[in-house]
């Protein structure tokens, strides 16, 4: 898992332990190289559930989607945002080298390796695709069957065109 700045009350960074030695590894290869991914969350417990919870100001002040009952300024992640965060926990998996195929991951996971790689493709798109997706911005009529089932470019422009964004730039 990356590590992930949080701000807020729940000010904290997630970090993954390290294999075999103990302390905690705070940067990925890609960090080190000066690549880094940000997305504003939190992990919350409602009815014995751990869901994911945007902050208001990402998500529009006060919002509450899914009716969940929540507190003012909580929003409950949509289908989308939890699918996009399994694909990037499933690429780092990977990347770590913990698990070296999606065949091994999906072992240890007790799903398919063709859902794996339908997750880790989400990792692909457009980066505004993906912070409109997790902002609550997505275009209307984008839904989870859209995205699983891949029927968009591989290419940020032509993803943009085919799932109803506008242009950048």
């Amino acid at each position: 898992m990356t590590a992930i700045p949080l701000t807020g009350e729940s000010a904290m960074i997630l970090r993954r332990p390290v294999r075999g030695g103990g302390g905690f590894l705070d940067a990925s290869p890609l960090e080190k190289e000066g690549f880094s991914e940000f997305v504003q969350f939190r992990i919350t417990r409602r009815c014995g559930r751990k869901i994911i919870v945007a902050p208001s100001d990402v998500a529009g002040a006060g919002e509450s989607k899914g009716g969940s009952g929540g507190k003012a300024g909580q929003t409950e992640a949509n289908p989308l945002v939890k699918a996009i965060a399994r694909g990037f926990r499933y690429r780092d998996m990977m990347d770590s080298g913990e698990y070296p195929t999606q065949t091994a991951l999906a072992a240890k996971l007790g799903i398919t390796r063709s859902y794996i790689g339908r997750m880790i493709r989400l990792t692909l798109l457009a980066p505004d695709i993906i912070e409109a997706i997790v902002a609550g911005r997505e275009s209307n009529g984008l839904s989870i069957e859209t995205l699983m089932h891949g029927d968009y470019p591989d290419d940020w422009p032509g993803q943009r065109e085919s799932l109803g964004f506008p242009p950048v730039g």
